[in-house]
C-alpha cells in the first residue's frame, strides 16, 4: 500500500517536526491549567484540541491516508518516531500501532523505568522494570501518546470521551475501541520522559538518591530485628 503519512501534534507553541519527508501539522491552542489527575474538564479540552488539529491538517493534506499521533514532549525522540514508522510499514496490516513509553525515575543511584501511559493502556499499568526491558509486539485495548492509525477511522469516529469516565480510560481509548482494528504495542520502540519534561514524575537531588540507595538495606534489617524482637 503507498501510504501517506501526515504528522500531528497539539501544542501551545510552533513544535518543531524532526523529519523533513513527511508533513508535519502543530496545532496551537490555549494554555490551561488542569490537575494531573482523572480530570474529566481536561480530558474533555484535550478532546477539542485534538479533533481541531485533525480538522484543519486534513484540509491542508487531504491525501492522507495514516496520521503519526506524536504528543509534543516526543517531538525530539527521533529515532524512536522513524522506528515506529517503519515498523508500521513492515507489519503492512489495518492495525493502530504503539509506540511503549516510559517514565525515568530516579529515587535511588540506579533509575528503573515505569510504563507512562497506563491510562491509555491499562494492560501495561504500573508495570516497571529496572535492569530487563520488555520487548515484542503486544495485543492491547488501547494504546497511546505516539501512535499510528489509519485515518478513515478518525474520519468515521473522531475523538471522544468514553463511558464511564474516568475507568475507560482517554481519547485514546475511545478511538481504538471504535475501529474495531488489532491494536498493537511495540515494546522494542520506546519513548522517554523525565522529571524535566513531565511534573508526575518526581525530581530527587544526587544526594537525596544516594541517601535513599543507602539507607534502603539499614532499614530493611532495622524492620527485621524489630519485627523478630516482637515475636519472642
Amino acid at each position: 500500500m503507498n501510504r501517506k503519512y501526515l504528522a500531528a501534534t497539539i501544542s501551545t507553541k510552533q513544535e518543531q517536526w524532526p523529519i523533513p519527508d513527511i508533513p508535519f501539522y502543530c496545532h496551537i491552542g490555549p494554555r490551561q491549567y488542569y490537575p494531573h489527575s482523572e480530570n474529566r474538564q481536561r480530558v474533555e479540552f484535550l478532546t477539542e484540541q485534538r479533533n481541531q488539529a485533525m480538522d484543519k491538517a486534513l484540509k491542508l493534506y487531504p491525501k492522507t491516508t495514516h496520521i503519526v499521533n506524536i504528543e509534543s514532549n516526543y517531538l525530539a525522540q527521533k529515532k524512536a518516531i522513524r522506528r515506529l514508522i517503519a515498523r508500521y510499514d513492515e507489519l503492512d496490516a489495518n492495525i493502530i500501532l504503539g509506540a511503549s513509553t516510559w517514565a525515568k525515575m530516579e529515587r535511588g543511584i540506579l533509575p528503573y523505568y515505569q510504563f507512562y501511559d497506563g491510562w491509555a493502556t491499562p494492560e501495561m499499568y504500573y508495570y516497571r522494570y529496572k535492569y530487563r526491558s520488555p520487548k515484542g509486539l503486544v495485543q492491547t485495548s488501547s494504546v497511546g501518546s505516539c501512535l499510528i492509525f489509519p485515518v478513515e477511522i478518525w474520519e468515521k469516529h473522531r475523538f471522544g470521551v468514553p463511558e464511564p469516565f474516568p475507568r475507560s480510560g482517554i481519547y485514546y481509548n475511545w478511538l481504538c475501541e471504535k475501529s474495531s482494528l488489532p491494536v498493537l504495542l511495540d515494546l522494542d520502540i520506546k519513548f522517554y520522559r523525565d522529571a524535566r519534561t513531565s511534573d508526575l514524575i518526581p525530581y530527587y537531588s544526587p544526594w537525596k538518591r544516594v541517601k535513599a540507595t543507602l539507607w534502603k538495606p539499614v532499614r530493611q534489617s532495622l524492620r527485621g530485628k524489630i519485627i523478630h524482637l516482637s515475636r519472642r
